[in-house]
């Protein structure tokens, strides 16, 4: 059973991972998929087969194969009675490399004979066993009765609730309306239906995707596989893993479940897919043993499913055997079982002892302890150590020790090592000492210059001395300084572990004289005495190791103060300090570090040349002012709060008010901490000491401000203090700036930058997303980008009570400020729509619901400076007719600046880049169906296909808001017209239809105007009607030139003709005449008329002189074959 629970949550553990590390790169079907081979591993607990990869051989035997005994021990007169004569013990075999067992004289243990020997107790465990399944068993039966129980009463309540049947399609289950649901949902077993709620029958579209949604949930068997998920969590449902997992695979499903309903449905319902799974959005969490299946969510989500269909990821060749691999892994090492073990070594025989020897023994004084004897197969020396340390010698061993200063190195070729396994973590060995031997010719290679002299002279880290010589070998040993904390081989926070690690090296000390005494080795005349350095060097720095405890007991020894001192350097408030009372000390900074992320903001930095430095907001001078934090060095003559340059730590603490009895906190084996009084809150008041790895590396004092002194080998060397609203921390360092200054390129490939790119686009339609400065964007744009950028950090917000979310401006601010610089932005929440003045917050019901992003892609990446990334961008539309009938049309490049930081990007600027004519080109090609490249001609005849469209624009510029009146009657009167053509020109236009038409023209979206009258419309209860008529002529548009803006527009300038209405040949003007003329006719139809002055324009009959006007036109493309443009502004000159 435990091999089964074990290999289940390995394989749990493998899966999540992986399910974050391919989600996007593999598409929701395969995802889905791969959850079937835990669910096997989850039902079954058999193996299949052993290996040597099987999870489960990392587990504990249940019973030893034999019971060895290491050590030898007497047996008692009573007990020698009833036991055979035992034997003398039998020399053990000597191998290399194996320790020799060398034990004492005492008498070997008494063997028994018996039919029925002794057993090793086993109840405890047995015991143990036993409790642990009656545990197990109680909980997977109890759960699954739970699981039964919710499930047939919410069976029950279905039912219950059932209003009417929805007659289904042949082969599908049946279709229910009931009041009872909280969503449309999967249910049953025999046989399954699928039940809708209230809301979906009110909307015939949202009733048939959800209708459509759960067939997919039966055509995949999920009402099965919901069943299944719930009895594996009653089986193990003492695993927070599987449970993670069940939520996962539950997710998945509806991603599969979403990519298979839109593609049975079909591409062009895509997008009304998504809006109807915004509108399935709720608050319930679902419940995990719940076996119905739901389309309803919670807004993250359902932010994951709509990007998914969006998106609908595909999996590529290369992912696709990564996860086969990952698979075919995950299953050889958690389905399969332990290797057998080796078979049981047997005990060697032993020869009869008599009762009166063993008693005798008995009586006789302790022995001295065992020793092990190890050799080596590169020499013939050997090293004997005490019993107890066999398990800690390694002959013939090889290691790697990485020193900061010299890098790493592999030793290999050592003779033995001396270890304190219990020191053993995954950056250290617990290594003692090691000996190694090299071949030497003349003994003076061995000695220079009073200090020894060895074949590894690059192992700067290493403490080596020669132990002595045997013919023309030398032998050396090696160990780790302790006090080099970098390479230091034991935890130095823990005092059990330093006594420990102690009493190994003082053994170890009688171990190397032992064995230059075993093996004749020859003192080396002019080396270092390496027992004398050994006991100098090395134990005292071990044992006297630095540790809290004892600057506790420093202080409780000493009578505290009672008043904290003001906050000063050099007498001067650190409040009122200014950057030119710094420099009267430190000279003038010698540069400076722009827009540097320290914990939560952003500020400049100026460093000095002694490494001080301060740190605060630029102002327009180029000066900071008044620094928010510095970290200055004391060794320049500055003192802070009467404590300077050179004090011993102890002392500069004892300065500051404390408790008398200090507090001692382990925060980790590395890191502790010696709180002296107060306690760690906002604005608190408290001190304490800070050690790593047993050292003292700062005093904070703090009184509503941090202030830190940084201790160096025991006396204060610097101060630093911050703010903690601000939460700065300084110094910054060399390393951590150029981190920061160099962009790691994985952060800058295409699928990284457009998962950044792609929000805002999202959250502001319509081009909101562009601005030459964050300032640029309004308090209602900022409102937006905050709900879509906040999706998952909002939930403490809501309020049970009226069921919304209540957001206050500090709260917006600090979504805001992960995106753009602190202070670039200026958030009004007064200026949003949802602002509530009662409580002075944002309330909205609902903070999900944005709909699916543009098809964007990387086109350039340009590093400008540090860490300053310019982005190129194009938008495309691989579906302009919404039909799946191909065409595909980039219609917008956008230049995103960004500053990365190590937690993500700041937007600087988004700016619209200029586009090619080919664009406009192909835009107008897909919408009037010609081929021809001549764009004067694709403009007339989209001109013409439109009605004139061109001619009936208004005065105006549409992107600067608000509209003025002019504007408005205008605008009014076009969309109108615009509308009415379309629909046989009736005299009223409701305020939807009127909305939807002006946004296919026009970039206003909802922002910059409101429905209200016009000169030539009445608005009144949603409905505009037309009151004045304006029986204005025709005007034929010729494109005379093109401009690309740089702003990706297009600037057209066209000839005008103007025609009040078709008149008598003699009454028309020269122009109108010209254009008869050149078709050599008097009476034209007005199609006849229409190609009549193109042929003109185009031949250049027209104009004939400077009197026709012009109209200057700017155009942005919508990527839509049928709307290809929006206007941006138009007039006459």
């Amino acid at each position: 059973m435990t091999e089964w629970f074990v290999s289940s949550a390995v394989l749990a553990a493998v899966l999540i991972g992986a399910h974050y590390l391919l989600r996007g790169k593999i598409s929701a079907r395969l995802q889905y998929v791969l959850w079937l081979v835990l669910l096997v591993r989850l039902l079954l607990p058999l193996s299949i087969g052993k290996t040597a990869v099987s999870v489960a051989n990392l587990l504990p035997e249940a019973e030893p194969a034999t019971v060895i005994q290491a050590e030898p021990a007497a047996v008692l007169p009573a007990q020698a009675a009833s036991a055979p004569e035992p034997s003398a013990p039998a020399a053990p075999v000597q191998t290399p490399v194996q320790p020799v067992q060398r034990p004492a004289s005492m008498p070997a243990q008494a063997e028994t004979d018996s039919a029925e020997p002794e057993k090793p107790a086993q109840k405890p465990a047995a015991s143990v066993r036993k409790i642990f399944m009656l545990v197990w068993a109680s909980g997977a039966v109890l759960l699954g009765l739970w699981f039964l129980f919710c499930n047939l009463r919410y069976g029950r309540q279905l039912r219950a609730g059932v209003l009417r049947a929805i007659a289904p399609k042949e082969g599908r289950p049946a279709v229910r309306l009931t009041r009872t649901a909280l969503s449309p949902c999967l249910f049953g077993l025999f046989p399954p239906a699928i039940y809708v709620t209230m809301d979906c029958a009110q909307d015939e579209q949202l009733l048939h995707h959800c209708a459509e949604h759960e067939y997919t949930h039966y055509l995949h068997r999920d009402h099965i596989w919901a069943v299944l998920r719930g009895v594996c969590l009653a089986l193990h449902w003492f695993n927070p893993l599987v449970w993670w997992a069940a939520a996962l695979s539950r997710t998945d499903a509806e991603l599969f479940c979403d990519e298979d309903t839109v593609r049975r449905l079909g591409e062009d319902a895509r997008a009304d897919y998504g809006r109807s799974l915004i509108r399935m959005t709720c608050r319930e969490r679902v419940d995990p043993l719940s076996a119905a299946t739901t389309m309803s969510g919670r807004g993250g989500q359902l932010k994951t499913r709509i990007i998914s269909i969006t998106k609908h990821p595909k999996t590529a060749i290369p992912v696709l055997i990564l996860v086969l691999l990952l698979c075919a892994a995950a299953v050889g090492c958690t389905m399969t079982g332990a290797k057998d073990a080796a078979p049981a070594q047997q005990t060697p025989e032993r020869t009869d002892t008599t009762p009166e020897e063993l008693e005798a023994t008995a009586d006789t004084r302790e022995e001295p302890e065992a020793a092990v004897e190890f050799t080596t197969t590169q020499d013939t020396v050997t090293l004997s150590v005490p019993t107890r340390y066999e398990n800690e010698i390694t002959a013939d061993d090889s290691f790697m020790i990485e020193a900061p200063e010299t890098g790493e190195h592999d030793l290999d070729d050592v003779l033995f090592s001396f270890y304190d396994k219990s020191q053993a973590s995954e950056d250290r060995l617990g290594l003692v000492w090691a000996i190694r031997a090299f071949q030497f010719e003349d003994p003076a290679e061995l000695v220079k210059n009073g200090a020894d002299r060895w074949v590894e002279e690059n192992l700067m880290a290493l403490n080596t001395h020669l132990l002595g010589t045997r013919g023309s070998t030398a032998y050396y040993f090696f160990c780790l300084s302790p006090s080099d904390k970098a390479v230091r081989q034991y935890d130095s926070s823990d005092t059990a572990a330093v006594s420990s690690y102690y009493q190994h090296a003082a053994d170890g000390l009688d171990i190397l004289k032992d064995f230059v005494v075993r093996n004749g080795l020859a003192p080396v005349e002019g080396a270092v005495d390496w027992e004398a350095w050994y006991q100098e060097f090395i134990l005292p720095h071990i044992e006297a190791e630095t540790d809290p405890t004892a600057d506790a007991a420093w202080f409780a020894a000493r009578e505290p103060v009672e008043q904290w001192p003001k906050f000063t350097v050099n007498g001067t408030s650190i409040y009122d300090l200014t950057l030119d009372d710094i420099q009267n000390v430190y000279g003038t900074y010698e540069r400076i570090l722009h827009w540097v992320y320290i914990q939560t903001d952003y500020y400049d930095v100026v460093e000095f040349a002694d490494g001080s430095q301060a740190a605060g907001w630029m102002n327009k001078d180029g000066t900071i002012h008044y620094p928010n934090a510095a970290y200055l060095r004391l060794d320049a003559g500055v003192e802070a709060c009467g404590v300077r340059f050179g004090e011993d730590y102890r002392e500069a603490a004892n300065r500051f008010p404390r408790d008398a009895e200090p507090v001692f906190e382990q925060f980790d084996e590395h890191t502790a901490r010696l709180m002296l009084g107060g306690e760690i809150s906002y604005m608190g008041k408290y001190s304490c000491i800070a050690y790593t790895d047993g050292i003292p590396t700062m005093l904070v004092v703090c009184d509503e401000t941090v202030m830190t002194f940084h201790i160096e080998n025991g006396v204060i060397a610097a101060v630093s203090w911050m703010a903690p609203e601000e939460s700065m921390r300084l110094p910054v360092t060399e390393e951590w700036v150029q981190q920061r200054m160099t962009i790691d390129p994985s952060r800058l490939t295409d699928e990284n930058l457009l998962s950044i790119l792609i929000g805002p686009e999202i959250a502001l339609v319509n081009n909101g997303f562009t601005f030459d400065s964050p300032a640029d964007l309004s308090s209602e744009k900022l409102f937006m980008l905050f709900l879509y950028w906040s999706v998952d950090s909002t939930r403490d917000n809501y309020k049970q009570a009226d069921g919304k979310y209540h957001f206050t401006q500090d709260f917006i601010n600090g979504i805001l400020s992960h995106y753009f610089r602190t202070g670039s932005f200026t958030f009004d929440i007064t200026q949003c729509r949802n602002y509530d003045a009662s409580e002075g917050t944002a309330v909205i019901e609902n903070v999900s619901g944005f709909g699916g992003g543009p098809d964007l892609r990387i086109a350039d990446v340009q590093v400008l400076e540090g860490s300053t990334v310019q982005v190129t961008a194009d938008f495309y539309n691989a579906n302009p007719f919404f039909d799946n009938s191909g065409g595909e049309l980039r219609y917008a490049r956008k230049v995103y600046t960004l500053d990365f930081y190590y937690g993500g990007a700041l937007f600087q600027s988004a700016r619209f880049a200029p586009l090619p004519e080919d664009d406009l080109r192909a835009a107008l090609q897909l919408h009037t169906g010609e081929t021809t490249d001549d764009l004067a001609q694709l403009f007339w005849t989209y001109d013409g296909q439109n009605r004139n469209l061109l001619g009936s624009l208004p005065d105006g510029n549409w992107t600067a808001l608000p509209l003025t009146e002019d504007a408005w009657d205008g605008l009014s009167l076009f969309v109108y017209e615009r509308w009415a053509r379309e629909n046989n020109w009736p005299l009223t236009i409701s305020e939807t239809d009127f909305d939807h038409t002006l946004v296919r023209y026009f970039p206003l979206g909802r922002y910059g105007w409101e429905d209200r009258s016009s000169h030539y419309l009445t608005y009144q209860d949603g409905t505009y009607t037309r009151t004045i008529n304006d029986n204005h002529g025709a005007r034929y548009c010729y494109l005379k030139r093109i401009s690309c803006m740089a702003d990706g527009s297009f600037q057209l300038v066209f000839r005008c003709l103007d025609v009040p209405e078709l008149t008598e040949y003699a009454d028309a003007s020269a122009d109108v005449r010209a254009v008869y003329d050149h078709a050599g006719a008097e009476e034209l139809q007005p199609q006849e008329f229409r190609r009549a002055v193109y042929r003109a324009f185009a031949d250049g009959v027209i104009p004939l002189g400077t009197g026709m006007t012009e109209l200057t036109v700017t155009v942005r493309l919508t990527g839509e074959a049928r709307y290809p443009f929006q206007f941006l502004s138009a007039r006459d000159g």
